[in-house]
């Protein structure tokens, strides 16, 4: 005789968690406002630790696109709406750039948000330069090459040929 199975007894009900209070609630409240701020005030003191560090790694990259400009005029025409709006003070040790609005910027002024900002426009301008070269060096190796190829042409050239070109004898292998 198959064995039978005893009747199934039903399954508790779940009784729900007692809300909090509003004690309880302002307590927790309280306790996520005071991890927030010292999540905060952690933040603040590691940048605070950082910030010679970081100006120096801006103001440097502002003194390397400021002695760019001065030799890269057809970069600075290009881009002149940033270009007119940056400036080093050497003495001062601040600068102004597209990204700031015109205002200076130093290291007392540094804010942890400008940061980023900021070297990423000074990386753009630097950008500028570096494709500003790469196109020089493509031109000029282009220049060698079709040098070289007239050169070549110029080698099977027959005396004959050169003749009816009017060649100058200079000119000529």
């Amino acid at each position: 005789m198959p064995h039978k199975e005893a009747a199934t007894t039903p399954k508790p009900k779940k009784v729900p968690a007692p809300k909090p209070t509003a004690a309880e609630r302002k307590a927790a409240a309280d306790a996520k406002k005071a991890a927030e701020l010292a999540a905060r005030e952690a933040r603040n003191q590691a940048f605070e630790a950082e910030r010679p560090k970081l100006w120096a790694q801006l103001f440097s990259k502002a003194l390397r696109v400021a002695l760019l400009e001065r030799d890269y005029s057809e970069v600075v025409e290009e881009h002149s709406w940033w270009f007119d709006q940056f400036s080093v003070n050497s003495r001062k040790e601040t600068f102004t750039c597209e990204e700031t609005g015109g205002g200076e910027e130093s290291q007392q002024a540094l804010h942890p948000t400008d940061v980023d900002r900021l070297n990423a426009s000074l990386d753009r301008a630097l950008h500028w330069f570096d494709e500003y070269d790469a196109e020089q060096e493509r031109k000029r190796l282009e220049a060698i090459a079709k040098e070289e190829r007239r050169q070549a042409a110029l080698k099977k050239l027959t005396p004959e040929d050169m003749d009816a070109l009017d060649l100058p004898k200079s000119r000529r292998y």
